[in-house]
């Protein structure tokens, strides 16, 4: 598995946690493995996992545990990979994409319709974070954090799932 970071695109139902699952089984055993996610799917029989559950805020706005400080937190822990469930707001894209691009070998996943456009979400995602910097650098910071960008699709006449496309 290396020191590869993927990022797995897809829509609803395509297999995306499925794979991301599947990845995360063959990690070498002896690497630590941060799990951050909001609901708990990527269930991981191993010695060195760490799994943190995000949170939305309670009915008096108080409690939320985001994405960003989960990576954050983790990432104290001394763990060799971070696998964030989903990226869903501009604060975890940013914190995930600063941890890969730090050296930390990575895995997410996006809701997207392609490879491209799972890209441009991210971009829109460190754009929305970072405000003032350049796209051109945003495009720099997604190359040093990301090997692979994986798109599941859904065969459209068969409404199968896991069909693989190339842009």
């Amino acid at each position: 598995s290396g020191l590869c970071t993927v990022l797995i695109g897809g829509e609803v139902g395509t297999g995306k946690t499925t794979l991301a699952k599947a990845l995360a089984l063959a990690v070498p055993e002896d690497e630590a493995i941060l799990v951050i996610e909001d609901t708990h799917e990527l269930l991981l029989e191993r010695a060195f996992v760490r799994t943190l559950l995000t949170r939305e805020a309670n009915t008096e706005g108080a409690g939320r545990i985001a994405p960003a400080q989960a990576i954050r937190a983790g990432m104290r822990m001394a763990m060799n990979r971070v696998i964030l469930g989903e990226m869903r707001d501009a604060e975890a894209a940013e914190a995930f994409i600063d941890v890969c691009a730090s050296g930390h070998a990575g895995l997410s996943t996006i809701h997207a319709r392609s490879a491209r456009d799972a890209i441009s979400r991210l971009e829109l995602f460190l754009a929305r974070a970072q405000g003032t910097v350049g796209i051109e650098t945003i495009r720099r910071q997604i190359a040093n954090a990301l090997s692979v960008v994986v798109f599941l699709g859904v065969d459209r006449a068969s409404e199968k799932r896991g069909q693989r496309r190339r842009i």
